[in-house]
């Protein structure tokens, strides 16, 4: 089960070495049965991937096999707190965030139920942009008590991602040059075998390597129909 999972964004490119590193990184770090799993995190700059990484990994048949119960995607960001976050996971779990008598349950109340209610169960919780401490300690003292808790998160902050963190890093050459073409409805042997060439690398070395910044660009050489004049805009 895959709650609230993104899909693949139109046009990924794998990383077959990069996602096989946190793959290994995200189930050798939750062991085979213990009472909470260590966080496992994915660091790095605005548009590197980092939410991407997240998403193939959720997806993954080795990970949702490891975490048979399900797989829960939080979105954080900078003004979402911990504790708002925190009463969303316990709505995926179907529970209730205030008493029968309207009174809403404190965090400590809350963090007691949803670890009741994930006794005995294997999952994996991604926490995805976590930007401040508030936000990984209120999901610090969650349990899963005769099961396995994973925790996955990503954040711009290499500290935040813990001890146990992977950096997304900015795509080689070749890499990026797939992915610009890819988003353009090209491959990299027609944008390097044609006449443009000189200007697709030179498009690539601008974006140093960051997959969103090869998205926009990509945008704008279908805008400006081919990488030449896409190119010549830019410099401009």
């Amino acid at each position: 089960m895959l709650d609230g999972v993104p899909s693949l964004p139109e046009q990924y490119q794998p990383r077959p070495a990069l996602e096989a590193e946190h793959r290994n990184a995200l189930l050798r770090s939750s062991g085979t049965m213990a009472i909470t799993a260590s966080t496992t995190g994915v660091s790095g700059p605005a548009g590197a991937g980092k939410s991407t990484t997240a998403i193939v990994l959720a997806r993954d048949p080795q990970v949702r096999a490891h975490f048979n119960d399900g797989i829960i995607w939080l979105a954080f960001g900078r003004e979402r707190t911990g504790a708002e976050v925190l009463r969303s996971l316990a709505g995926w779990l179907g529970l209730a965030a205030e008493t029968a008598a309207g009174r809403q349950l404190t965090h400590d109340e809350l963090v007691t139920a949803i670890s009741r209610a994930l006794a005995g169960q294997r999952r994996l919780l991604l926490l995805d942009d976590i930007w401040t401490e508030e936000q990984l300690a209120a999901f610090a003292p969650l349990t899963a008590e005769g099961g396995l808790l994973g925790r996955l998160v990503t954040t711009r902050n290499d500290e935040l991602a813990g001890e146990r963190a992977y950096k997304v890093e900015a795509l080689k050459e070749e890499e990026a040059l797939r992915v610009l073409a890819g988003y353009m409805g090209s491959t990299a042997e027609q944008l390097r075998g044609g006449g443009d060439s000189a200007a697709a690398t030179r498009l690539v070395e601008m974006c140093s390597g960051n997959p969103a910044m090869l998205r926009s660009v990509a945008a704008l050489c279908k805008k400006r129909r081919g990488t030449v004049p896409a190119l010549a805009y830019l410099e401009q």
